[in-house]
């Protein structure tokens, strides 16, 4: 009996018992990774995200890969490093995290940078160059982009708002608002792209047009151009 037992032992540890409880892993695994494919589109979808890094075990990168939405596939970039296993080099991680946050920005900046060079020449450009026409564009509403050179508009001050336009460069355009206080200028234009729903791009110096420290892509032509100052 003893060895008849043996013998059950061993072929109920193999077999249909091994097949059943490599079946149930891999549902594990499928179930998991739909989970965290779920809330990674969540999360992207609602922080506006523009990339998504995905690191870990190859097998569950690929069931995480299936399982996120076309949205999300479309920002994801892989990094091949093992984050749960013995040993693993957290730093070369964030080293190549890094790397695909500076090619994401890059790419950015470089179209940004396009579209407002293709407004140049144009009749009714959307686009504005100039502290003068940036912040009057933000007072309407328009901007889309704000590209700012924050280092060299430092010394300069604007009014913050409580109220729409959000911002002035003088008192006689604050309209029907309160005055916060004088700012220096990048904290003013900032502040006014966050309450106007603008994207914003800081650029070095020599990204930007020689002798202009502001610019803007417009959501709609503003017509007439309005010198800048």
């Amino acid at each position: 009996m003893e060895g008849e037992s043996e013998h059950i032992h061993k072929f109920h540890g193999g077999g249909w018992s091994e097949l059943r409880f490599q079946h149930h892993t891999e549902d594990v695994w499928r179930r998991n990774a739909d989970e965290v494919a779920g809330e990674i589109d969540r999360v992207a979808s609602a922080g506006g995200a523009r990339l998504i890094v995905l690191a870990g075990d190859i097998r569950a990168r690929g069931l995480v890969r299936e399982n996120l939405s076309e949205a999300g596939r479309a920002l994801l970039s892989e990094v091949d490093s093992h984050t749960h296993t013995a040993g693993a080099d957290s730093a070369n991680l964030e080293d190549q995290v890094s790397q695909r946050v500076a090619e994401v920005w890059a790419e950015e900046q470089q179209a940004v940078m396009d579209r407002l060079a293709v407004q140049e020449g144009q009749a009714n450009p959307e686009a504005a160059h100039g502290a003068g026409a940036v912040v009057h564009a933000l007072q309407q509403g328009q901007v889309e982009v704000l590209i700012l050179d924050d280092a060299a508009l430092s010394r300069r001050t604007m009014l913050a708002l409580d109220a729409e336009p959000w911002i002035a460069t003088a008192k006689e355009e604050a309209l029907a608002a309160g005055i916060l206080g004088e700012v220096p200028a990048p904290a003013a234009l900032l502040r006014a792209a966050a309450l106007t729903d603008a994207r914003v791009l800081l650029v070095p110096g020599p990204v930007l047009p020689e002798g202009v420290d502001v610019a803007a892509l417009l959501r709609w032509s503003p017509g007439p151009g309005v010198p800048s100052s």
